[in-house]
């Protein structure tokens, strides 16, 4: 009798390319081919799984929204035309005022450079992350919003507690003909509507309109003599360089912040004539450490410093 090393005889370029590669066309292929509802309801399961049920859904001018629930935590999706999902906001129910999000938090590296913030604007609300953060952890802080869906406003309200309030104020504009007029003076602008939407929707030709360099220019007219302006970006996006181009234009001074474990690159312009070391900002990161307790990892903003 003839013995047969299956091992082998398996691993033997010709049963490889006779029996193996065959199969594994044939289970392949097909998913080449299906339809879209198909892909839709595969992409819907995975994030399901992901981020929970869906709680609500809707469409508005801008986007198409869903809010998903996973035990304590509900999210803000925006869905694509293929059923692909973007999280854009998350709340704990049980801790509503924490950030979810990462570069969320990276955002308040801004305190390194101008604190108090008695004033600040944010640009793009979202489910409001950002609002709940300063309500709770600034109490003394006017914060004001600009969002141009209002079917977001309606949704932070009812989903994610994020409204107006005494110390509170969210306005329904487009970003762009809103800071045609001086609303200022702030300490703080955040713009966190300023990166390519991540899906398709009718918000490209907004936001492309606020990355021009007359734009960003004007920007500094809402701010105090010493104010600050942060924006969000994709480092690896594209359009990244020439924004970073358009930023270091208009304001004397730029730093980079990365944010860990993601793609989000916090940009924060200032006015000063002179650019402050690392060394001066790890000084500041300890002092706020000491006066602050409000749950910002100071040092990790100063490790996340990139080169200009």
């Amino acid at each position: 009798m003839r013995c047969i090393d299956i091992g082998t005889s398996c691993a033997s370029p010709g049963f490889l390319k006779r029996f193996v590669l065959p199969a594994i066309i044939v289970t392949l292929v097909p998913l080449l081919f299906l339809e879209p509802h198909v892909v839709s309801w595969l992409e819907s399961k995975r994030t399901t799984k992901q981020h929970g049920e869906i709680l609500h859904e809707v469409t508005s001018a801008y986007s198409h929204i869903r809010i998903r629930e996973r035990g304590s935590v509900r999210c803000l999706t925006f869905v694509d035309p293929k059923g692909r999902e973007e999280r854009q906001s998350a709340i704990d129910m049980k801790n509503p005022h924490a950030m979810q999000l990462g570069y969320t938090s990276s955002f308040f590296a801004s305190l390194l450079f101008r604190e108090p913030q008695e004033r600040v604007l944010i640009v793009g609300l979202g489910g409001g992350g950002m609002v709940r953060f300063l309500n709770h952890a600034f109490p003394q802080t006017l914060v004001e919003a600009v969002e141009i869906d209002r079917v977001v406003v309606d949704v932070a309200k009812d989903y994610f507690g994020t409204k107006e309030g005494p110390m509170t104020k969210i306005h329904v504009a487009d970003a762009f003909d809103y800071l045609k007029e001086t609303h200022g003076p702030f300490d703080a602008l955040y713009m966190d509507a300023f990166l390519k939407p991540s899906v398709d929707s009718g918000l490209e030709n907004v936001t492309q309109r606020l990355k021009t360099i007359a734009f960003v220019k004007s920007l500094r007219n809402q701010i105090k003599s010493d104010g600050i302006v942060a924006f969000n970006l994709h480092e690896h996006a594209s359009s990244t360089p020439e924004d970073l181009e358009a930023l270091r234009a208009a304001f004397p001074q730029l730093y980079l912040f990365g944010v860990p474990q993601t793609g989000n690159l916090i940009a924060i312009c200032t006015t000063d004539s002179q650019r402050l070391t690392s060394a001066i900002l790890t000084e500041r990161a300890a002092a706020l450490k000491a006066k602050l307790d409000v749950g910002l990892p100071w040092q990790s903003f100063v490790a996340e410093l990139r080169e200009h």
